[in-house]
């Protein structure tokens, strides 16, 4: 039977107060990593081991605070790629150079200040894309990846409501992703489905 007293217990003391995280197994080595982002503008992977511990800690400057971090193959080089969404007029991407510890991380400058970031291939062409959206301005806005770690933004859309959510499905099984926008007007929640190529 499980010892279900919590007595044994692992800390770590962090240099910075955190506001977001994520466990992710990076590297698919059977061994997780804590992706931290913390309120001095920046992010830190620490790497685990097989004993519940880490071993090895790698910062990087966001120049903002982080609302949100994903984990893909943003780039197809069949290496897992950290995205981080920014609460400022940019995205950063930390680019895996090898399986093991090295990234690059580019800042892609944006005209749209936003509050959370979703990931998808909008227009099937096997390229994941960049979706930026902002609760105040109450807009979305679009980056088409183009390969060569380049991404262009394409479309900004605006609602009648305060964005608070994204997701992206194809609901209709065309080979297209539909936006679904969630927010608020701080009386009546909507719901919205945006349909790029009909």
């Amino acid at each position: 039977m499980a010892n279900e007293d919590f007595s044994n217990q692992t800390k770590y003391e962090m240099k910075y107060m955190i506001n977001h995280f994520k466990v992710l197994n990076i590297n698919d080595n059977q061994r997780f990593n804590l992706i931290v982002a913390h309120v001095d503008q920046g992010v830190s992977i620490l790497f685990g081991n097989y004993n519940q511990g880490f071993i090895d800690e790698v910062n990087y400057s966001t120049k903002s605070l982080v609302h949100t971090i994903l984990l893909n193959d943003i780039d197809n080089d069949n290496n897992m790629d950290i995205i981080i969404g920014n609460y400022n007029f940019n995205f950063q991407i930390l680019f895996s150079e090898t399986s093991d510890k090295f990234y690059q991380s580019v800042v892609y400058s944006v005209g749209l200040y936003n509050t959370f970031l979703r990931i998808g291939d909008l227009n099937n062409d096997q390229r994941l894309d960049i979706i930026l959206g902002d609760y105040a301005t109450k807009k979305i806005s679009l980056y088409f990846n183009v390969g060569n770690r380049t991404f262009i933004n394409s479309t900004i859309y605006s609602t009648n409501f305060n964005l608070e959510n994204a997701q992206l499905v194809d609901i209709n099984n065309d080979g297209y992703m539909e936006i679904i926008l969630v927010g608020t007007d701080s009386i009546i929640s909507f719901i919205e489905i945006l349909s790029i190529y009909s």
